[in-house]
């Protein structure tokens, strides 16, 4: 079984300088991939949130090439 993973845990698992920045000190691009199916590089992210002040969904935008 799968666990849900939260924005903080997203932020921390993505902002590591071993993420950032590969062995040349070029910044990283990142790629998608959704249940194995490859879907390209992300170009755009967008970050939004709704709720009644309790419980918020957060939903993760994205744009690929």
């Amino acid at each position: 079984m799968q666990k849900s993973l939260t924005v903080p845990e997203l932020v921390k698992l993505l902002n590591t300088e071993s993420n950032k920045y590969g062995a040349s000190g070029k910044p990283r691009e990142l790629s998608l991939k959704v249940n194995g199916e490859y879907i390209g590089y992300v170009s755009s992210a967008k970050l939004d949130g709704w709720g009644d002040g309790l419980i918020t969904d957060v939903c993760l935008e994205l744009e690929t090439e």
